[in-house]
């Protein structure tokens, strides 16, 4: 087979305020011959869906300041959540065909020499085997069965436990994480209060 084209995305300006076109680029100026690339034991995978998420901004900073995640390297390819199927496996427990679910590059093809390969030595980031009995589509597991869900459902369901009669105010609940919390409370019988203002609640 021929070689094709791996497009990806990079991180190429710091921006000042919110993203916008010079944040990112969109480079197809790499390719790879899929049948053919060195597996050394890992995983050929293939881009389905990927999640862009709020906690991205803080990793568009200075390399050099600290925070609870790493920064983006400029020019570096953009990481975040994703899906990817499998194409090619040498990899123990996981068979091509099948669907990831983690922490990787923002590039169509991807090479995992093992499933921690992108964790960033944080618990919780490593590649996982999804099931879906349900025949869900993938993109769902970037939205509502993916971290915003997860967020919401424990927030929801762990932390403010509501009750019935209970009035809870969830702000910014046209977010990606409020409004699944508004979705997974209608079972609750409590009141909710939500906001979707621009000004501080």
């Amino acid at each position: 087979m021929p070689r094709v084209l791996n497009p990806r995305v990079i991180f190429s300006s710091i921006p000042k305020g919110p993203p916008d076109a010079e944040t990112f680029t969109y480079l197809e100026n790499e390719n790879i011959d899929i049948e053919t690339v060195d597996l050394d034991g890992g995983i050929l995978v293939e881009i389905l869906a990927l999640s862009l998420d709020p906690y991205m901004r803080n990793r568009m900073r200075p390399i050099e300041e600290p925070a609870d995640m790493p920064a983006f390297g400029l020019n570096d390819t953009v990481t975040g959540f994703g899906v990817r199927r499998v194409l090619r496996s040498e990899g123990d427990g996981i068979e091509a065909g099948s669907h990831i679910y983690g922490f990787m590059p923002f590039k169509k093809f991807v090479v995992f020499p093992t499933t921690t390969a992108m964790s960033l030595e944080i618990s919780g980031l490593d590649l996982k085997v999804l099931s879906n009995p349900y025949g869900l589509p993938w993109h769902y597991f970037v939205g509502a069965l993916g971290m915003s869900g997860h967020t919401a459902y424990y927030g929801l369901k762990d932390l403010a436990s509501p009750i019935p009669g209970q009035t809870l105010f969830v702000s910014a609940a046209s977010g990606a994480v409020g409004h699944l919390v508004i979705q997974n409370s209608k079972d609750s019988k409590a009141q909710f209060r939500p906001s979707a203002s621009r000004r501080r609640s």
